[in-house]
């Protein structure tokens, strides 16, 4: 099903739009639950790639998935510019909107261009093979959890990929909680 509204964005006194291609769903009816959609700018058939290459990835932590969540495939081009009007580290390559129930992955997560992957690399100095599943993890963290917090989020990122499954240090929906979480760069 295409659809074709904008999505709007606030942090802070900053806004963006996010306009969106189309929502596609995974194949079999993998994660039921889970929405997945393309900004504006993809063709169906690399939308369709993206999006079944993220699902078999989430597929691996189904019970750590929040429902209902919809997850926003944004073009590499289009990613450095929504971060800085959003406010946020360029340099990460996922943020979430807790408050919208959305996860926002740069196209270079599922298919990184040299550039780009040399920059993941030199940043995160995780292998290129991983960086996905290090991204989709730590989003999880703030997801699941409703959590604003980095070094939480991390934590149960590191806790999902080590052990296969995590608690939240908190109990969810704290009100001291924010909207808007990115994946941090390591200092």
């Amino acid at each position: 099903m295409l659809c074709a509204h904008c999505l709007r964005v606030a942090f802070v006194l900053v806004s963006v739009a996010v306009p969106f291609f189309g929502q596609l769903a995974p194949p079999g009816g993998l994660l039921p639950d889970q929405h997945f959609v393309c900004n504006t700018g993809y063709t169906t058939a690399l939308c369709h790639v993206q999006v079944q290459r993220l699902a078999a990835h989430l597929a691996h932590y189904r019970e750590e998935l929040p429902r209902d969540w919809t997850w926003v495939v944004v073009r590499s081009q289009d990613w450095h510019s929504i971060l800085l009007n959003l406010n946020l580290d360029p340099g990460s390559p996922a943020f979430s909107v807790l408050e919208q129930r959305r996860t926002f992955l740069s196209e270079a997560l599922l298919a990184p261009d040299a550039y780009r992957g040399a920059e993941l690399l030199r940043t995160f100095k995780v292998p290129l093979d991983q960086i996905l599943d290090v991204a989709i993890t730590h989003e999880l963290g703030h997801a699941y959890c409703d959590e604003k917090r980095e070094a939480e989020a991390e934590r149960f990122a590191d806790l999902l990929r080590n052990n296969g499954a995590a608690v939240c240090a908190l109990s969810r929906r704290s009100p001291a909680r924010n909207s808007i979480a990115t994946m941090s760069t390591p200092r």
